[in-house]
C-alpha cells in the first residue's frame, strides 16, 4: 500500500482504520474500477472471464509470473526476462493458434 498511495497516506488509513468511499479507493488506486451495482458487478466480471477464456493458457501464465515476478532487476534484466518469455510463447502451438484465431476474425 504505501507504494501506492505513499507512506504517509497508507500511515493514516492502516493506523486509523479510515473507511473510504469506492471514488476514494478508485483515487487512490486502491481498485480499478468502480460499478454502480451488483447487477454491474456481475456484467463485469462476466466480461473479464470471456475475455481471458479467449487468451492462451501459457501467455496469460507467462503474464502474471512477469508481473509478479521479481521487482530488483534492472530494466535490462527485466528486458530479458521479458524477450525469453516472448519468445518461448511464439513456438507455443496453444499461443499460435489463439493468435491466429484472432487474426482470422479482423
Amino acid at each position: 500500500m504505501p507504494r501506492r498511495v505513499g507512506p504517509q497516506r497508507a500511515t493514516e488509513l492502516l493506523l486509523f482504520g479510515e473507511r473510504l468511499s469506492a471514488v476514494e479507493a478508485a483515487q487512490l488506486g486502491l481498485v480499478n474500477e468502480v460499478l454502480p451495482d451488483e447487477t454491474a458487478l456481475g456484467k463485469r466480471v462476466s466480461e473479464r472471464v470471456a475475455t481471458l477464456a479467449e487468451r492462451s493458457v501459457r501467455a496469460v501464465t507467462a503474464t502474471r509470473a512477469l508481473l509478479h515476478d521479481r521487482t530488483d532487476e534492472s530494466v535490462e534484466e527485466r528486458m530479458e526476462s521479458e524477450s525469453k518469455h516472448f519468445a518461448e510463447l511464439l513456438h507455443d502451438p496453444d499461443t499460435v493458434a489463439t493468435l491466429r484465431a484472432k487474426l482470422d476474425r479482423r
